[in-house]
């Protein structure tokens, strides 16, 4: 009996922990809304990860802005998150000779990508 008792205490207790991580995701989820942009380089590879906006032509215009970094993409992957919202994944490699940082290329994308779909909306 005693046995059931504390299963039940334990029962409780991870309900209301699983109850309160729910809510905090809940939270995060509306951080998540806007335009993001995240890059990693790893001696020649770059990742990059954006999320904004659906748009026409954002996917062009994220190709041409690669290729003006002189960044070869192996690998993009397009999802919608949301009725209004893409995830863009791109794996890509540094071109020879080519010297540029992570903060230069989340600089460029956001300039030349996001600001033009931003300014398109207002």
């Amino acid at each position: 009996m005693k046995e059931l008792q504390e299963q039940v205490k334990f029962l409780e207790e991870t309900k209301k922990n699983i109850s309160s991580a729910s809510k905090e995701n809940v939270q995060c989820n509306d951080q998540v809304l806007g335009s993001n942009i995240k890059a990693r380089i790893l001696d020649k590879s770059v990742l990059i990860n954006i999320h904004c906006t659906k748009q026409d032509g954002i996917v062009g215009r994220v190709l041409l802005q690669m290729e003006q970094l002189q960044l070869s993409v192996h690998d993009i992957r397009i999802m919608p998150f949301g009725s209004t919202n893409l995830e863009i994944s791109i794996l890509a490699e540094m071109e020879n000779g080519c010297c540029i940082t992570v903060q230069d290329i989340v600089k460029a994308l956001q300039i030349n990508i996001l600001d033009q779909v931003q300014s398109v909306h207002e």
